[in-house]
């Protein structure tokens, strides 16, 4: 499959629409050493269900796709996380970056990444946006070989999570060894990635299929901004 850009956004935001590329390039440059192109950037949360306001987040999941006999020599998660004891990006005295395990977390330098909650992200700001990245590598050899995740229908997905699921209950089997226990993390925060984009969609179609959007969208905005006047949100 050839490299998956998406140079555009349906998105009414000029400004987020360009930072949101932007920060794709950059990923897709960070990746070329590692002779990785087949990279897909799912935006999902508030983007995908357009109920997004002036300072929302953006959420967004990196998809990595393994192609048989590819050259691609990123093997697991870590290596767009980085070390679980690299909390911060900083520079010595010397100007030289300490974070220097080639993750993507060093390539960004960002303030802050999660990886104590269930779902591991990268939290990093961008023209003034933040951001909340979270990262799959899909190795199955299904439909996603030759189209992209957000062109699959719902069984299709599904299907693609349930075999991340089944990947995770052989990795249970040894759950309790140290070396196993880093690999049940990050298999368990790929599921839930993928299901958080999954069930956004299911929410959008059945929406649409109401007619509804336009009223959806304008009460959780108005929420949105309401909850944020009272600091509740």
């Amino acid at each position: 499959m050839n490299q998956i850009n998406y140079s555009t956004f349906v998105d009414d935001n000029v400004y987020s629409n360009n930072v949101i590329n932007l920060l794709f390039r950059i990923i897709i440059k960070w990746a070329k050493p590692f002779k990785c192109s087949s990279i897909e950037f799912l935006l999902t949360g508030s983007r995908l269900l357009k109920t997004y306001n002036f300072d929302s987040d953006i959420d967004g999941i990196v998809v990595l796709h393994k192609m048989e006999n590819d050259e691609c020599n990123i093997q697991e998660l870590k290596q767009f996380y980085g070390s679980s004891n690299n909390d911060l990006c900083i520079y010595s005295n010397s100007g030289n970056l300490e974070c220097n395990d080639r993750s993507l977390y060093c390539y960004l330098c960002k303030l802050r990444k999660n990886m104590h909650a269930r779902n591991r992200i990268i939290e990093l700001y961008k023209g003034k946006i933040k951001f909340d990245i979270s990262f799959v590598i899909n190795e199955e050899k299904t439909i996603t070989n030759s189209s992209p995740i957000k062109n699959l229908n719902k069984k299709e997905l599904e299907l693609l999570i349930e075999k991340f699921i089944q990947k995770l209950e052989l990795l249970n089997k040894y759950k309790g060894l140290p070396e196993f226990e880093e690999k049940i993390r990050e298999k368990r925060s790929q599921i839930y990635s993928l299901a958080s984009y999954n069930s956004n969609k299911i929410m959008l179609n059945i929406i649409n299929t109401n007619n509804n959007i336009n009223k959806f969208q304008f009460i959780t905005k108005t929420l949105k901004l309401w909850a944020k006047s009272k600091l509740v949100f």
